[in-house]
């Protein structure tokens, strides 16, 4: 009888994480130093890698400021052509989200972190930032990071560091609205 117990009250707690979501999570890696400084030509390549036989749909970077900025957010309302009754929602943006787009099956996405991210990243008076890249899925990806100098001509670079993606919540809410680039 007791036994019986313990096993709908498991069964009971299984379908209630299976349905309230807490069960699902994003596969995220999270690295916690980039350099992007164009005065001095430092900046971080980053090789994401695809580990399983399908593809991996709207990859995402998060970037974040080494003083902990990461968003822009409560855009004040403004009056349409002077009309108080035409007022623009309040928005919250993003201009520090990127969606990488698709990773087809075992396939690699290389480039310096400015150049993943598409446009200006956020000013930062170091050229410092943390990241994080995600999807919401169970597949596996890599990412590794290296350090390049591109003033040098010869694209030199060193210090590489892997990053293996783990089952996770990724940090940061969805937006409503993306900053376009």
């Amino acid at each position: 009888m007791k036994r019986n117990s313990v096993v709908t009250i498991a069964m009971v707690f299984l379908l209630f994480c299976a349905l309230s979501g807490v069960a699902a999570a994003d596969q995220c890696v999270r690295f916690p130093y980039t350099v992007q400084n164009p005065a001095t030509g430092w900046a971080t390549g980053i090789a994401i890698t695809n580990y399983v036989g399908s593809n991996i749909e709207d990859l995402t970077l998060d970037v974040v400021t080494s003083e902990g900025e990461w968003y822009i957010g409560g855009v004040p309302a403004i009056a349409k052509e002077n009309d108080r009754e035409a007022l623009v929602t309040p928005l919250i943006v993003t201009n520090y989200r990127t969606n990488l787009g698709t990773l087809n099956e075992y396939a690699m996405k290389v480039g310096t972190l400015g150049g993943l991210y598409g446009r200006t990243l956020p000013a930062d008076p170091n050229g410092r930032y943390w990241c994080e890249i995600w999807h919401a899925g169970a597949s596996k990806f890599g990412v590794c990071l290296f350090v390049v100098n591109t003033n040098s001509g010869a694209g030199e670079g060193f210090g590489f560091q892997t990053y293996e993606s783990v089952t996770r919540a990724h940090t940061f809410p969805l937006h409503e609205v993306p900053i376009s680039p």
